[in-house]
């Protein structure tokens, strides 16, 4: 499984769903309040721009905490990305077993990023 890092760096360069081009603080605050509200869509989107530094600092924690609330919330999206950031060991540690367990979640909910990745981690695992 030494390979996995790498593999999974290329695949989250290559799979990662990108939206946000560019967010000011005012962008920021408006998706904070948005999310903390209850609208998935702004906290996967505050997950992008934290992952990304877009206009912030780049925060991978912060990224998976909004990825996580994205993912909770039925977000395909938000559970491929947070896979992803499990696969690679980004704001968090290393867990290929979460990593696939959230990258099904994304799948089942119609991500077919997620799919691909679930996949190709399901069938290394089994190696």
């Amino acid at each position: 499984m030494k390979f996995f890092p790498f593999a999974f760096m290329f695949l989250f360069l290559s799979l990662v769903n990108i939206s946000v081009s560019y967010a000011d603080s005012k962008v920021v605050d408006k998706y904070d309040k948005e999310c903390m509200s209850g609208k998935i869509d702004s906290c996967f989107e505050l997950g992008l721009i934290y992952a990304n530094g877009q206009g912030v600092d780049k925060d991978s924690k912060k990224a998976v905490e909004f990825y996580t609330k994205a993912c909770d919330g039925k977000s395909s999206d938000g559970c491929g990305n947070l896979a992803m950031m499990y696969a690679i060991g980004e704001g968090v540690a290393v867990d290929y077993d979460n990593a696939l367990h959230i990258s099904d979640k994304g799948c089942d909910l119609g991500n077919e990023n997620a799919c691909k990745f679930n996949k190709i981690l399901s069938d290394q695992m089994n190696k």
